[in-house]
């Protein structure tokens, strides 16, 4: 562990183990500013506040899909090496780039707010520009939530459905035995029978099961 308090031009080099995985956690070589115990954001040697900006168009276009990681990456890497592992980093320990991209936001916000290079309405400008990007990725996780939500009822009016259908086979297949046994008792001779209905009952027997399957048939359609 290193703790660096009130260091200005401070050089890292080496590495220690990785405090997420146990690996090896290799830094960036390079030299730094610390403010209290703080690093301060994006000052890595060759990063520029528009080399940020630049970076914050691509995560943002891999945001909105309009980019593949393996594009976005590899336009990180014209921008600068440094922010294109800052990229490729976030990816490996499961940083969201929605949350990569906040990151992003408020080191602009700061370096906007703090630095006598950037006025108030271009400051203004770019906040707006984060909100409305933002408020973009949270309505399209809102249409993704709603599509699932809609996806898992679908699925269980099918499952409903199925087995309304199969539950109404069963009936059909039930009547159907039914029927054939009145009509296999209509064949028999009234020796083989130890009650035999009358042609009536019979007839009363058939229009009945007839009457039952229709009806089946009538809610199946349905």
């Amino acid at each position: 562990m290193i703790t660096l308090t009130n260091s200005l031009n401070t050089t890292i080099s080496g590495s220690e183990t990785c405090p997420r995985c146990g690996g090896r956690a290799e830094y960036q070589a390079g030299t730094y500013d610390f403010f209290g115990d703080t690093m301060a954001a994006f000052r890595a040697p060759g990063v520029t506040r528009a080399s940020v900006k630049a970076f914050a168009d691509v995560v943002s276009s891999a945001a909105r899909g309009e980019l593949t990681h393996d594009q976005a990456l590899e336009q990180a890497e014209t921008i600068n090496s440094t922010l294109a592992t800052l990229f490729r980093t976030a990816a490996i320990n499961g940083v969201s780039i929605d949350r990569l991209l906040n990151i992003i936001s408020i080191a602009l916000a700061a370096w906007a707010l703090y630095s006598s290079e950037v006025d108030g309405d271009e400051t203004l400008g770019e906040l707006r520009t984060q909100t409305e990007l933002h408020e973009m990725i949270l309505q399209e996780t809102q249409k993704q939530t709603s599509a699932y939500q809609l996806s898992a009822k679908s699925s269980a009016k099918q499952a409903e459905a199925a087995e309304r259908i199969a539950e109404e086979s069963r009936e059909q297949t039930r009547l159907l035995r039914e029927l054939a046994a009145i009509q296999n008792l209509q064949r028999q001779s009234p020796s083989e029978t130890q009650a035999p209905m009358s042609r009536a009952e019979r007839r009363r027997a058939e229009a009945i099961q007839r009457k039952k399957l229709k009806k089946l048939g009538k809610q199946k359609r349905q």
